[in-house]
């Protein structure tokens, strides 16, 4: 039986402006599993809030995106860590584009993936680390912060479940 309330595991995660485009900034998040004792992490929901502060853009800037995600396994140095990156839990990205007109030039504020994630049932996870990761597509002046909560239980698994989610 596992417990009757939800833990939170809170972080964040903050790419320099300095880095280059196409860098992933990436840190690893330990949970509360027990391999001895066949104990799992069942995420219950995942809440992302990216700050959307957007640097001022004039005509011949180029669009560009930033995106986060929580992953179940330590994402690769090359490409980037989104939707399409197997054991992806959750995913989030923020993007503009310019299009210019004889008056002016629009920017366009698009969003992908959602800011709140919600499982039933529940996502299994018996490792002892979830990975979060961001990454930006151009090499903008402005640094991101992007902060998530998890929100999960703990609960005793057969040893079959908690050795198929760790094959998975």
């Amino acid at each position: 039986m596992g417990q009757a309330y939800m833990e939170f595991i809170r972080g964040r995660i903050f790419m320099p402006e300095v880095e280059p485009a196409g860098v992933i900034s990436k840190k690893s998040i330990a949970l509360p599993s027990s391999k001895t004792e066949t104990m799992a992490v069942l995420v219950h929901s995942i809440d992302i809030e990216m700050n959307r502060c957007l640097p001022q853009y004039k005509a011949g800037d180029i669009p560009y995106f930033v995106n986060f995600s929580v992953l179940l396994h330590e994402p690769n140095t090359d490409g980037d860590c989104g939707i399409s990156m197997p054991g992806v839990l959750a995913y989030y990205a923020v993007g503009f584009d310019l299009v210019e007109t004889a008056l002016t030039v629009l920017k366009n504020v698009y969003e992908v993936g959602q800011r709140c994630w919600k499982f039933d049932p529940p996502v299994l996870v018996a490792q002892d680390f979830l990975w979060i990761c961001g990454w930006k597509s151009a090499d903008i002046d402005v640094g991101r912060e992007t902060r998530f909560r998890l929100g999960y239980t703990i609960e005793k698994v057969s040893r079959e479940a908690f050795i198929a989610s760790l094959v998975r």
